[in-house]
């Protein structure tokens, strides 16, 4: 297994772990699902709540931290923080649209995942939602495939 860790935007925490199989990866988000306080980085936050994602044999975890910190705290002070973006904007946001559709209706994403793999370019945005929820955009070459929600 191969895990790694990054802070985005000094509020999202991103852990992912990469199994032998897509079999193992369910395996492992089931456990992680079961207990989420006993998820590997992100279950050491005090308050933060991971939304778990499975994609093919690897695993991946988000949370937002409860806070600020210090990096948060200073990342405000050079640029002006995002806005959360409401529920039911995030609501409109259709598979198939563009990206560049995407930004104009919910405007930067607070946080963002790449993955350049080969025949594809897959991204994950994430939003901080006003009522304190997240949401995550997927997509693929430029084009929604997916919307989640979590609290």
């Amino acid at each position: 297994m191969t895990a790694g860790a990054a802070v985005r935007d000094g509020i999202t925490v991103e852990a992912w772990f990469d199994t032998a199989s897509p079999q193992a990866a369910k395996r492992l988000a089931d456990r992680l699902r079961q207990n989420p306080k006993g998820t590997p980085i992100v279950g050491q936050i005090d308050g933060a709540a991971p939304a778990i994602e499975e994609r093919g044999s690897s695993v991946r975890l988000y949370a937002r931290l409860p806070g600020a910190n210090g990096l948060a705290a200073s990342a405000a002070s050079r640029a002006p923080a995002l806005a959360p973006v409401s529920r039911a904007k995030v609501s409109e946001v259709r598979a198939g649209m563009l990206r560049a559709e995407v930004e104009t209706l919910l405007g930067k994403a607070h946080s963002e995942t790449t993955i350049d793999g080969g025949d594809s370019t897959i991204a994950t945005l994430l939003y901080n939602l006003d009522d304190n929820g997240t949401a995550q955009v997927r997509t693929v070459d430029g084009k929604v495939e997916w919307v989640k929600f979590s609290q």
